[in-house]
């Protein structure tokens, strides 16, 4: 078969053994943006923040390469009593190029 590592019974060869053909791989790609592109390079105006957060005097944390936000999701939602014990009370930014 394709996997078959052991000696050939008629003529003691061995064969190669072949990898599982990968199938999400283009799933897993992703083509990156860069940032310092020329069309990129238009400022644009910052945020009204006091229409952003509800207290936008509280410190801000900002989580560059976020992701999916998993870790500031959890860090508003579910762990939120817990980071802030340990942290104080922020407003949360992610942030993510890709």
């Amino acid at each position: 078969g394709d996997h078959s590592t052991g000696n050939n019974a008629a003529g003691g060869n061995k064969q190669q053994v072949r990898a599982p053909k990968k199938t999400n791989i283009h799933r897993r790609m992703k083509k990156m943006t860069n940032p310092m592109a020329a069309p990129y390079r238009v400022p644009i105006p910052a945020p009204d923040w006091s229409a952003v957060y509800a207290d936008p005097a509280l410190p801000l944390l900002i989580d560059v390469g976020c992701a999916k936000g998993k870790f500031l999701q959890r860090a508003a939602t579910t762990d939120a009593d817990l980071f802030e014990s340990k942290h104080g009370r922020h407003n949360l930014l992610g942030l993510e190029i890709y």
